[in-house]
């Protein structure tokens, strides 16, 4: 018999932008839509569930919605060592 175990959590990331009227947007503007992604392509590219071979951690977003004001990002994040495990959660 053989048992395998990971852990995994939850994470909810929450973006505010600024919005103003496109003609006037210059300089002014925050689209917490794009700040959303940026902070998603910081992630290591190796970090996706669709990279990783066999018993490897990664980021999954699970939901990317919002607004130029408001964005949230929700994200599961698994790893099959409690110490890497730890340290992604970081």
């Amino acid at each position: 018999m053989q048992y395998e175990t990971n852990s995994a959590a939850g994470l909810e990331l929450p973006f505010l932008g600024r919005n103003v009227h496109p003609g006037t947007a210059n300089n002014q503007v925050v689209n917490a839509l794009q700040l959303a992604i940026a902070f998603h392509n910081q992630l290591p590219d190796a970090d996706r569930p669709e990279l990783p071979d066999g018993y490897q951690g990664y980021f999954y977003l699970a939901s990317l919605e919002g607004t130029v004001e408001e964005a949230k990002s929700a994200y599961i994040i698994r790893d099959f060592e409690d110490g890497d495990f730890k340290k992604r959660k970081e």
